[in-house]
């Protein structure tokens, strides 16, 4: 039975994609679907106060449902055009009659969707074959997308603060149908679709050229995010949050956030392999980890120590600056944190270990050693704070291929060897940082081709230990014999908790 979860953007630099479930198309048609949930967030005034809100949360959670009343008033409009965005897909690969058929599909198994896409059904029907309405495929595309943006970038600084301290006020706020029009994006959706859809079906054709005048007027001054935008957002967010116990933190996040320039093309690339499955966890006693090394098939992954509090900022484990001094204060000395990965019995088991107890693991340790890469000290070329005696060790980083090429020239100072090794959907790329230390990335299929060509132009300090065809084989650098390979399937395999 397949998963009910295809894919997962919340609101952060990643989309999340379910690799396991699904053929290359359904799950191209979800990183379409997602990326679209991250290029309307990123680029739109109603979403960088989501993706901005979603960390301060963490910190101060006394305004959290700003962020509910963001998600629930824009969800419509994200729905809409990243499902619209699917059946465009559907469309140019597999022709107008596979995207009907979805659409039945939707209709009848997944009724949340097919209310969303409802609205633009309309449109897409311009694109049957036998249509009288004269419609490009990539002029509709973008239309219907500057649509969504046009609705998502409502100048909500504007707004009294006021508004937002307290959720009454924001209902109360948006029971006048004019703020409702004026700054709620659901809405303002459906009436920009009408007018355009009205517009098009009089004149008989979608002309972008001849629609210029009616999008730059609704576009209005916000449509294109830029520093001055960002820099509002952010100080507009500082005034709500002024009387927190961690504005200092906050106003810190808010000044480390930069607008980055992305070419839509590339957004795909920044989708993340997920199998949304779940090993059982429990906490472990010392015996009984040493015992799952020695003899256990699995892997024993070192997180970090919770000293250093950027370890636990991230994908893998994130902890709370305030929980973490709670934890120091109690762990002492036991502040390292380690797991094991029973591959066999699917389960997770976590450790807290002082500085020696850690080493003696990775002594005794017949498993492979995953070691998080934020825990790991360039210069030694080992764990930080541990030396691990020329064991091997995997670096395992959790980001996405773009958001890791500077960190991979950082570790490969010198000309790395670097094989890819293909899964089911999705790909590893493994840098031999030296003899005892390797760095594993998990990356997309749809991503594939530029990670080949940044690797054969050499934007990466690396080149292909492999054979020019890429076939996984064994070679004289990685992928040395057999149980090479195995050793990175068990990996692969515990890490993404497969059954």
């Amino acid at each position: 039975m397949k998963k009910s979860i295809l894919g997962e953007y919340d609101f952060s630099n990643v989309t999340a994609i379910n690799f396991m479930d699904n053929g290359e198309e359904e799950i191209n048609a979800t990183i379409l679907h997602e990326t679209i949930h991250m290029l309307l967030t990123k680029q739109t005034v109603w979403g960088m106060f989501c993706y901005l809100i979603r960390k301060v949360v963490i910190y101060d959670n006394n305004y959290k449902h700003m962020l509910d009343e963001f998600c629930t008033h824009s969800r419509k409009v994200q729905e809409a055009a990243a499902v619209f965005v699917e059946c465009i897909y559907i469309i140019r690969n597999k022709g107008y009659k596979c995207y009907f058929d979805y659409l039945q599909y939707l209709k009848k198994n997944n009724k949340e969707y097919y209310k969303y896409i409802y609205p633009l059904i309309k449109f897409l029907k311009y694109l049957e074959p036998e249509s009288s309405v004269h419609i490009n495929i990539d002029e509709l595309y973008f239309l219907i997308i500057t649509l969504a943006k046009i609705s998502l970038n409502a100048n909500i600084t504007e707004i009294d603060i006021e508004v937002f301290k307290q959720k009454k006020k924001f209902k109360k706020f948006i029971s006048d149908i004019e703020n409702v029009e004026k700054y709620i994006p659901n809405k303002r959706l459906n009436k920009l679709l009408n007018k355009y859809y009205n517009i098009i079906d009089k004149s008989g054709a979608l002309n972008l050229e001849v629609l210029e005048l009616e999008l730059k007027q609704d576009m209005g001054d916000n449509y294109f995010i830029n520093d001055e935008i960002m820099y509002k957002i952010k100080e507009y967010l500082k005034q709500i949050y002024k009387n927190s116990h961690r504005i200092d933190e906050i106003s810190t996040y808010f000044d480390t956030v930069k607008l980055i320039e992305i070419d839509i093309k590339d957004l795909p690339n920044y989708s993340f392999p997920h199998s949304f499955s779940t090993f059982s966890s429990d906490t472990s006693n010392d015996d009984e980890i040493f015992n799952y090394c020695r003899e256990r098939l699995g892997i024993l992954f070192y997180l970090g120590n919770v000293c250093d509090i950027d370890l636990f900022d991230s994908r893998l484990l994130y902890i709370p600056k305030e929980s973490m001094k709670i934890m120091k204060s109690m762990l002492g000395e036991k502040s390292y944190v380690t797991s094991y990965f029973d591959y066999m019995k699917k389960k997770i088991l976590f450790l807290n270990t002082d500085q020696l107890q850690t080493r003696q693991l990775i002594e005794v340790s017949e498993s492979p050693i995953v070691v998080n890469y934020m825990a790991y000290d360039i210069e030694r070329d080992d764990i930080k704070g541990i030396d691990t005696n020329n064991k091997e060790i995997y670096l395992y980083c959790d980001r996405t291929y773009p958001h890791s090429k500077d960190l991979i020239n950082s570790i490969a100072r010198e000309k790395c060897k670097v094989r890819i090794i293909e899964y089911k959907n999705m790909y590893l790329l493994v840098v031999k940082v030296s003899e005892k230390t390797k760095f594993i990335l998990p990356f997309m299929g749809i991503a594939y081709s530029q990670v080949r060509s940044d690797i054969v132009n050499s934007v990466l300090n690396v080149e292909l230990a492999d054979n020019p065809d890429g076939v996984t084989e064994t070679d004289d650098y990685i992928l040395k014999t057999p149980e090479s390979i195995q050793v990175y399937d068990l990996i692969v395999n515990c890490l993404f908790q497969l059954e």
